[in-house]
């Protein structure tokens, strides 16, 4: 020990300090002799800091540094050079004085300027940060920050869209540039993907702020450009394809533990919800500690015979801690869910509040928001949200569709809804049930502890949970919150400074900002439970009728649209005729045509189902579309209703024509070449006739599997699909045709006349599968111009010329009056496949045309049912043109069929339109959303045999 160390340690203490704001300042005894050589480090509250001597006197040097935390009374530590002890303090200890006076107790140090001794001494509001927002792409915001008053720091940045706090990213990643410019070690960049909801968006302003600086960093002459990128071409990106990534959620046990303790009705109210609610896999676990209210019993002997409910009792009342800690135990390996006994939860709660605790490695906790919850109430923190309870549905989806998933980070959670991880509590241990036996600070003390472990919590701010409030502790309420906050301050005390952090925050603001869409809607359509519709076309009859049917729900539920054009996905919501397009993606590798699998479509889907809080999927046609969906809505627990408007499930030849253009029902055939897929190149997939279409179906059942109903529309078409995929029959699958409304109904048919061309209107777009070919093969033979054909629509090139009368396109408002002005004497559907419908037949019907098809499918059933038209059964060319010979000389038969569309036009055809079409389906939604209540499944012993939801 050299002669300068031993002064130090004999003759320099601390004799004084005073705080204000963020600086420190510091008195030191220091032998004038020692004070040439005196330059100290320091350590405050556990953090490095840079020390800067700002003045001398007599035996006193003035020390300033930075002070990161936001206690009163911060602890610290000096160093001098060469000690590996930090200085002593005076024999009385450190005095914490006034700031002015200690600052003006010292002469400052020349040549320092009076105003740079007034910065550093008085915490004036300037920082040695630097920095820059060096871009902003279409996925990401890239930039730097350095503090040079701290430079092995790193700088926490936070990110601000249009005014309002969205998240906080750390300055750390390492650049050579940075390095090469001397910019501390050169790790001092960030690099911040946006989330989904940002991507592709016009902002009015994004900045970028040190969070412990004063003004945002300077940004790029670039950057309005940045502003109004378009979407990128990358896999999407942002918290919730995070999340996903990180675990397969579903996978992940979870147990609800509710302790239980009088307030029958509250409690009744509880359990309510969460069978209704709870919708994905979990175990209810209810715990009676010993209620003295005898209605408690007989009120959980209810739930006792639910395959995944648990009921305990407890013989004696072990308070509320102990209770909780029964149910933790109870619940064996799976995560925990503690829930007070006075909630009320929403739809998909368990499932959000599950994805925020997994947003990370290290997240130990997540929360949900509340009407009445201390600080994790909104819109407004510590009041409770005046609300009828008959308005919790709807508050609950406002408050979930108008979420940005933030979920900022707090110092603690609250149990009345709080979610914790299994590896957490491994780690950390229970809850602490002798120093808060009957509760009140017990979640707090754990994730203190967490905290201190390096584990995090977050607020879940998509997830609303309604509380009454201490319903079971009535007026003890109070004294049991004040004995818990003394043991909490004991222990912890810079508990209170970190919970006023947070609740001053920018998280918690931002939150608040968003709920307040969701408790005020005065200026949209209350929330309503999101349907996914999955197409793959934007014409032709299925998407029609799919704008019908969201049309005829939308007061009941909240349509979406994806559609995938095999290159780019479109997330797109109905607006009037047309369709907004929210967000797109352009996927960097084409769906692969053997698998019908792409995970980078999977990634992106799953990312917009949880981002839009979608509920319910129906996929109408799965065309070009990766079979991944199914997984992807199972895993996060959506149900999934599946159309079948086709053959496309059987075959991709879709209309089950072979090469011969012979219909095979599924069977392959022996004709002479290969089938030819219909939405697939033919030669992206194998060989299909007796080979490679097996292999189809095999894929094809596997994926169904992860449907919980399917529908269609003609009974011959379910007893078709399910002859070749035997698994369908496993689910409901109710057969509900196609409505259509019609302003009026006209008889526009002619009177057959003898002598006269039978006139034949053949509306629709008539390529070969819908009987252009036939039709040019009975018009050659007809050479004595018996026929007069009329299309109406849109046809192969082989019918021009075919002396056939082309009337071109039309639009489906126009139709049935298009068919009446070319005064017909009947209609022709020629189709040589069984089609699942036909809405051609339907718009015939309504103009009171009477038509001539092939006894086959729906057009078969549907002659068969209501008359109105003539089922032919041979489809040679020359069976056909003797049919319609027969037909134009038979005058009462036409008039017979005549009479028969009118009936059909009183009846069936007025009261069956959209609206009882969409009124069958609303009920397949809702009984498909029941079957995902996982808590409401009977046990083995009490299960019985449901009816089957067959016919409709």
């Amino acid at each position: 020990m050299n002669r300068n160390e031993n002064l130090v340690r004999d003759q320099v203490f601390i004799h004084s300090a005073a705080r204000r704001g963020d600086r420190l300042l510091v008195k030191l005894h220091v032998p004038d002799e020692l004070q040439r050589l005196f330059v100290a480090r320091a350590v405050v509250d556990g953090i490095a800091a840079v020390v800067s001597p700002i003045g001398r006197s007599e035996n006193t040097v003035l020390l300033a540094m930075r002070c990161p935390s936001t206690s009163a009374n911060p602890t610290f530590e000096l160093w001098s050079p060469g000690r590996n002890t930090p200085l002593r303090t005076a024999r009385d200890g450190i005095a914490w004085i006034d700031f002015d006076t200690l600052h003006d107790s010292v002469t400052l140090t020349p040549p320092m300027s009076e105003t740079r001794a007034r910065r550093l001494a008085k915490a004036a509001a300037t920082t040695g940060l630097v920095g820059r927002m060096e871009a902003l792409r279409g996925d990401a915001l890239i930039g730097w920050a350095f503090d040079h008053d701290d430079p092995g720091a790193r700088v926490v940045v936070d990110i601000f869209v249009d005014g309002l706090w969205r998240a906080s990213t750390i300055a750390d990643q390492p650049r050579g540039d940075l390095r090469n410019r001397g910019i501390g070690d050169g790790a001092h960049a960030f690099h911040w993907p946006l989330p989904d909801d940002l991507i592709g968006r016009a902002f009015e302003d994004f900045s970028a702020l040190p969070s412990n600086g004063y003004r945002p960093l300077p940004k790029p002459a670039s950057y309005a450009a940045g502003l109004s990128a378009a979407a990128p071409s990358g896999p999407a990106d942002g918290p919730f394809a995070r999340a996903l990534d990180a675990q397969v959620l579903r996978r992940v046990p979870v147990a609800i533990v509710v302790p239980i303790f009088n307030a029958v009705e509250a409690t009744a109210r509880c359990i309510a919800a969460l069978l209704d609610h709870t919708s994905t896999p979990a175990e209810l676990i209810l715990i009676d500690d010993a209620s003295s209210d005898p209605r408690m019993a007989s009120l959980l002997a209810q739930f006792e015979g639910l395959a995944n409910v648990r009921v305990l009792r407890n013989v004696e009342n072990l308070g509320f801690t102990r209770t909780v800690n029964r149910g933790i135990a109870a619940a064996g390996r799976a995560d925990v869910v503690l829930l007070n006994s006075d909630t009320r939860v929403g739809p998909r709660w368990l499932e959000s509040l599950r994805l925020a605790a997994h947003r990370s490695a290290r997240t130990a906790s997540a929360t949900a928001v509340s009407d009445n919850a201390g600080a994790f109430s909104i819109p407004l923190p510590e009041r409770e949200s005046a609300h009828d309870p008959a308005d919790d549905l709807v508050i609950a989806r406002q408050v979930a569709q108008t979420a940005r998933a933030l979920w900022p980070e707090a110092p603690t959670g609250h149990g009345f809804c709080m979610y914790i991880r299994r590896d957490c509590l491994d780690d950390v241990g229970l809850l602490d049930d002798a120093a808060f036996p009957r509760g009140y600070g017990e979640e707090n003390d754990l994730s203190m502890r967490a905290v201190r472990r390096g584990w995090t919590h977050v607020v879940d701010d998509r997830t609303l949970v309604f509380h009454e409030r201490s319903a079971s502790f009535g007026d003890e309420k109070t004294e049991l919150m004040t004995a818990g906050r003394k043991v909490i301050d004991h222990r912890y005390p810079d508990y209170t400074s970190k919970v006023r952090a947070f609740i001053g925050g920018p998280g918690l603001r931002a939150i608040k900002a968003a709920a307040e869409d969701g408790f005020a809607s005065t200026d949209r359509a209350p929330a309503r439970p999101r349907i996914l519709f999955v197409i793959n076309k934007e014409t032709g009859g299925t998407p029609q009728t799919n704008r019908d049917l969201m049309s005829a729900i939308d007061d009941e539920y909240d349509p979406f649209i994806l559609r995938f054009d095999r290159r780019t996905l479109f997330l797109e919501r109905p607006a009037g005729a047309e369709n907004e397009v929210l967000t797109q993606h352009s996927l960097a590798t084409p769906i692969d045509p053997l698998s019908h699998r792409s995970g980078e479509y999977d990634r992106v889907v799953a990312s917009w189902l949880t981002q839009y809080a979608i509920e319910l999927v129906h996929v109408r046609h799965i065309g070009w579309h990766s079979f991944g969906l199914f997984r992807v809505a199972d895993d996060l627990s959506i149900p999934v209703v599946f159309s079948f408007h086709d053959f496309y499930a059987v075959c991709p030849s879709l209309k089950l024509l072979d090469h011969s253009l012979n219909f095979c029902g599924g069977v392959c055939t022996l004709a002479e070449g290969s089938c030819v897929p219909e939405l697939w190149d033919e030669f992206d997939l194998p060989p299909l006739r007796d080979d490679w279409v097996y292999t189809w179906r095999a894929q094809m059942a596997e994926a169904l599997k992860g449907c919980e109903a399917f529908v269609t529309t003609s009974p011959f078409a379910k007893q078709l699909l399910i002859a070749r995929l035997p698994s369908l029959a496993e689910r409901r699958f109710p057969v509900i045709e196609h409505g259509r409304d019609f302003t009026q109904f006209l008889q526009a048919a002619q009177p057959l006349k003898p002598l006269s061309p039978l006139r034949i209107v053949v509306p629709g777009n008539i390529g070969i599968p819908k009987g252009a070919r036939l039709i040019r093969d009975v018009k050659r033979l007809d050479v004595d111009g018996r026929l007069e054909f009329h299309i109406l629509g849109l046809c192969h090139e082989m019918l021009v010329g075919a002396d056939v009368v082309l009337h071109g396109a039309f639009d489906r408002e126009e139709i049935v009056e298009r068919i009446a002005a070319l005064q017909p004497n009947v209609g022709g559907i020629f189709s040589i496949w069984p089609e699942t419908y036909c809405h051609t037949l339907t718009e015939l019907w309504a103009a009171g045309v009477p038509t001539v098809a092939f006894d086959v499918g729906a057009l078969g059933e549907r002659i068969r049912d209501h008359g109105g038209g003539w089922l032919l059964t041979d489809t040679a060319p020359e069976a056909v043109y003797r049919a319609l010979l027969a037909i134009a000389d038979d005058q009462q038969g036409a008039a017979d069929k005549v009479a028969e569309i009118g009936r059909w036009q009183q009846n069936a055809g007025a009261e069956y339109g959209v609206a009882a079409m969409a009124a069958r389906y609303t009920a397949l939604y809702r009984d498909v959303a029941a079957t995902r209540q996982y808590l409401r499944a009977p046990s083995p012993s009490q299960a019985h045999e449901m009816d089957p939801l067959d016919v409709v």
